[in-house]
């Protein structure tokens, strides 16, 4: 495979956890604000997977990454203070 095709597939997978991402953090800010269930609280599980779902939107991107273009990818403290910022938004949400 060539490294323009490598590229292509990396972006995807970016733009795809990206998106991904966002997703979990409006599902996460909908459960707390109690979207459907106005009276009940947030369940924990649910905001729980929220946050591993963000962690695995991050991860999955990076780890392709390294593993098609090892040489021009983000280090991984990088992505793990991405992951780690993105689990303490969800969790912030939820304490609100």
């Amino acid at each position: 495979m060539s490294a323009a095709a490598k590229a292509v597939v990396i972006a995807t997978a970016v733009a795809l956890g990206a998106l991904f991402a966002l997703g979990s953090v409006f599902a996460a800010l909908f459960e707390a604000q109690g979207f459907g269930d106005r009276d009940s609280t947030p369940r924990t599980w649910y905001l729980v997977a929220m946050g591993a779902a963000f962690v695995a939107c991050v991860a999955v991107p990076i780890a392709l990454w390294r593993l098609l273009l090892p040489r021009s990818a983000p280090a991984l403290p990088l992505a793990a203070a991405v992951a780690a910022v993105g689990v303490v938004l969800i969790l912030g949400i939820s304490i609100r």
